[in-house]
């Protein structure tokens, strides 16, 4: 399905209203005094935890998002960042039996 150029904000809805119908936790982060923290926490019914940052299409990481997610990914975290709802969903759609 094409949506067109949306917000970051938007696709970032569309995608954890998509978790949510499937049991998902969808978790807004806010890490204080952290920079580039990804956007969400996400747990999947069975607890995996795996975590996306969201970019508007096209939208490209800031230098200090790039770093906490490569910190992230070298600790064993699963970091997706998303700039799409198709893309979005698919991520969910990985974890659905996790």
């Amino acid at each position: 399905m094409v949506y067109g150029r949306l917000r970051e904000s938007q696709i970032e809805n569309k995608v954890c209203r998509y978790a949510r119908e499937k049991g998902f936790d969808a978790f807004k982060q806010t890490w204080p005094g952290t920079h580039g923290a990804p956007d969400r926490l996400m747990i999947t019914r069975k607890g995996f935890i795996f975590m996306i940052e969201f970019k508007r299409g096209g939208g490209k990481l800031t230098d200090h998002q790039a770093r906490r997610i490569d910190k992230l990914r070298a600790r064993g975290v699963h970091v997706h960042v998303v700039d799409n709802v198709d893309l979005g969903k698919t991520v969910v759609d990985m974890y659905a039996n996790s």
